[in-house]
């Protein structure tokens, strides 16, 4: 439990840290995109979603960003929207992303 409690604060702290950053650089794909993960990490699906995205609105070609969202859509059911961000992530480079089509969509 005291890791548990322990990655929770740092999680926290690092969700302050790139909320400060974003308020300064709301445009930086990178930001956003690492604030997916935070959320991620935290089990906050729909606010990783949304972070994803805006990461995606301001970078067209950032892979990562389709790829964790489609793998977040995936988790939550979403397998039409997961299939096209994780093809979306395959034609941009991460050629994992056809095995996850492969075995979590197209069973």
């Amino acid at each position: 439990m005291r890791w548990g409690l322990s990655l929770y604060f740092l999680l926290l702290s690092a969700l302050n840290t790139l909320s400060d950053l974003v308020s300064e650089q709301s445009t930086n794909p990178f930001i956003w995109y690492n604030l997916g993960n935070i959320h991620l990490q935290m089990q906050e699906f729909h606010k990783a979603i949304d972070d994803y995205s805006l990461a995606i609105k301001y970078e067209k070609n950032l892979a990562e960003a389709y790829y964790n969202r489609g793998l977040t859509l995936l988790f939550l059911g979403e397998k039409d929207l997961a299939n096209s961000d994780l093809s979306k992530a395959g034609e941009l480079g991460i050629k994992e992303a056809y095995a996850v089509i492969k075995r979590y969509i197209n069973n």
